[in-house]
């Protein structure tokens, strides 16, 4: 006999209960105990310690973990770029007969020395100029020389052009030649003794100074020995000396003062070297 299908209106016996679900409250306080467990066993390893200590399997296990997981982080590293720095001026620099002064060599620096005439100094030439840093020693130095009751001091020759000299260097040979009676070899010779070829001069830097007595012969003045004395301290030298003649070329000059700054001085003047002697040796 087959049997009636039964609908859930239908049924009138004992009805089946329905599962019953966790409310979300009771999940969290459950999820809650589970983690509170579980850090109880396990925050004890990760403490932070200056020298943390770890059972031997457990600090193998950890060990190997952060060998897997750890990333390795480049450190940036800075590399310093060189400034460009201009180099200090040279003031002991050769220039003679082998040493042609630079053509790209700065006169801009130079000064009008006639516009700064004082008690120290009178000059001799007009629109002549100098180095404004050998003008500051030079002045320096006449100041301490004015200071002694050496005076005056006149400028006879300070910074000389390229042109200016070759007109020098001609009527010197013109001389030599008409007045002296000289072969031309020999009229050369003669000039190359007292006066540089054209671009070679000391003048040419502005930094050299022929120092005189106004109406004087300048050698055996107090003027001339307080110079040899006492130039070096102020980065002078007596340029042109008796004894140096056969280095230099050219025949001596007590006048004849050049500013190669103080440390250069007193090296010269200590160890008796001539600026040529000098740049050999140091530089």
């Amino acid at each position: 006999m087959r049997k009636k299908r039964v609908t859930f209106q239908e049924y009138s016996g004992t009805p089946v209960r329905k599962k019953r679900q966790l409310s979300p409250g009771l999940l969290l306080a459950v999820l809650f105990a589970v983690l509170l467990i579980a850090s109880w066993y396990v925050f004890p390893y990760l403490t932070v310690d200056d020298d943390p200590v770890f059972p031997e399997d457990v600090s193998n296990e950890i060990s190997d973990h952060i060998k897997l997981t750890s990333i390795s982080i480049p450190v940036p590293t800075f590399t310093p770029v060189p400034q460009a720095t201009e180099q200090p001026f040279d003031f002991s620099l050769l220039v003679n007969e082998s040493h042609p002064l630079p053509a790209d060599y700065d006169v801009s620096g130079f000064v009008l020395l006639n516009a700064m005439e004082t008690d120290l100094f009178t000059v001799k030439e007009p629109d002549t100029y100098a180095d404004s840093r050998a003008v500051d020693a030079l002045t320096e130095m006449l100041t301490a020389a004015l200071a002694d009751g050496i005076s005056p001091w006149q400028i006879s020759e300070a910074y000389r052009s390229v042109e200016a000299q070759q007109k020098i260097w001609d009527e010197k040979y013109e001389k030599y030649r008409t007045v002296n009676g000289l072969s031309e070899e020999k009229a050369i010779q003669a000039v190359k003794r007292r006066v540089a070829f054209p671009g070679c001069s000391e003048h040419h830097t502005g930094l050299a100074f022929d120092l005189t007595v106004p109406g004087k012969s300048f050698a055996g003045t107090p003027q001339a020995e307080w110079l040899n004395e006492h130039c070096y301290e102020y980065g002078f030298i007596i340029r042109y000396q008796a004894e140096k003649e056969a280095l230099t070329g050219i025949t001596a000059e007590p006048w004849h003062v050049r500013y190669v700054g103080k440390e250069a001085a007193a090296v010269m003047v200590r160890e008796n070297l001539c600026l040529e002697e000098y740049t050999r040796k140091y530089r």
